[in-house]
């Protein structure tokens, strides 16, 4: 009588474990498909916004800028940064933000007309 009593014990004690490893495994499911759900929500109201920024562009053009005029002001911007603005040592030092690099990648990008609200050059005259 006495093994029956234990047999029955540890059973119950298994499936106790066992529907406690369900519930994780069902809460990790649950998790997992709100967060592709939330991602994918992300990324349709990004291609709107894109949207919306480029339908407003498009019936706002004297807002657009040249990418002669997009270069000269953002030089410009660095020029006066890079003048007046103390803490770019700092920023490297405690981040590891390389000011230098930030500058170059969105010259770059301003150059290869990635940027939304630049025109190719001599489009607006």
């Amino acid at each position: 009588m006495k093994k029956y009593l234990i047999a029955i014990g540890i059973i119950a004690i298994l499936l106790i474990v066992l529907s406690y490893i369900g519930d994780i495994s069902e809460e990790n499911e649950k998790k997992r498909l709100f967060e592709e759900s939330r991602q994918q929500k992300q990324t349709e109201s990004s291609m709107d916004q894109l949207m919306k920024d480029i339908k407003y562009y498009e019936n706002h053009p004297e807002l657009l800028l040249s990418i002669e005029a997009a270069l000269e002001d953002y030089i410009d911007m660095w020029r006066e940064l890079e003048n007046y603005y103390p803490y770019f040592g700092v920023a490297e030092r405690l981040h590891g933000v390389k000011y230098r690099e930030v500058k170059e990648t969105y010259l770059e990008y301003i150059n290869n007309k990635t940027g939304l609200g630049v025109l190719p050059m001599n489009i607006n005259q």
